[in-house]
C-alpha cells in the first residue's frame, strides 16, 4: 500500500505482444467504465471492409529518435526496426528490419570482423562493434547534412535530459 500523497509511481516493463497488451488494457478500461465487451482478444488482421473509428499518427522522427536515444528505450528501438522493414515493403518484423540495417551499414565499409548487429534493443550479447566502426558511423552521420541535425538533437545532453540528466558537466 502507498500513502494518499505518495504521488505517481512509474513501472517500466517489456511488452512482448503490444497488440494483445493494448487490447487487454482497452477491455479493462471499458469494463471499469461500465461498458460490456464480449469476445476474446486476439492478434489478427482487420477485415478489408473494417471501418476506421480513430487514427493516431504518432510522433515525428525526431520525437521517436529522442525517445530512443535520450532514454535508451529498447521498445522504441524494436518498433523503429519493424517500421524500417514495413517501409521497405517487407514483413514488419525485427528480423527483417535488422537485415535492412545490416545492408545499409555495408555502405559505411565497417570491418565485418569488428561488427555484429543482431538485436536493435542492444540487449543481445552478440551485438558487437569496435570503436573504429563507431567512428565510421559517426563520420557517416557528420557528412550526411540531411540527417545530421535530427540525429544530434536526439542525443541526451549532460545535466539536462535523458540518461545523462544526472551527469555533471565539467566547468571550464
Amino acid at each position: 500500500t502507498l500513502g494518499r500523497n505518495y504521488g505517481t509511481l512509474v513501472f517500466e516493463k517489456n511488452v512482448t505482444h503490444p497488440d494483445l497488451w493494448s487490447g487487454r488494457g482497452l477491455k479493462f478500461t471499458l469494463k471499469k467504465e461500465g461498458i460490456t465487451q464480449t469476445g476474446i482478444i486476439k492478434n489478427n488482421l482487420a477485415p478489408k471492409d473494417a471501418t476506421i473509428l480513430a487514427e493516431y499518427s504518432g510522433k515525428d522522427i525526431l520525437g521517436l529518435l529522442s525517445d530512443l536515444n535520450k532514454d535508451s528505450n529498447n521498445h522504441v528501438a524494436e518498433m523503429l526496426t519493424k517500421a524500417i522493414a514495413v517501409k521497405n515493403k517487407k514483413e514488419g518484423s525485427v528480423a527483417e528490419g535488422v537485415k535492412i540495417i545490416n545492408n545499409e551499414t555495408k555502405q559505411l565499409r565497417l570491418r565485418s570482423q569488428d561488427y555484429s548487429f543482431i538485436s536493435p534493443s542492444g540487449l543481445s550479447p552478440y551485438n558487437q562493434i569496435s570503436s573504429a566502426n563507431i567512428l565510421k558511423i559517426l563520420e557517416g552521420i557528420a557528412v550526411d547534412k540531411k540527417h545530421q541535425d535530427v540525429f544530434m538533437k536526439s542525443l541526451p545532453e549532460a545535466g539536462v535530459d535523458g540518461t545523462l540528466k544526472k551527469r555533471k558537466i565539467a566547468s571550464v
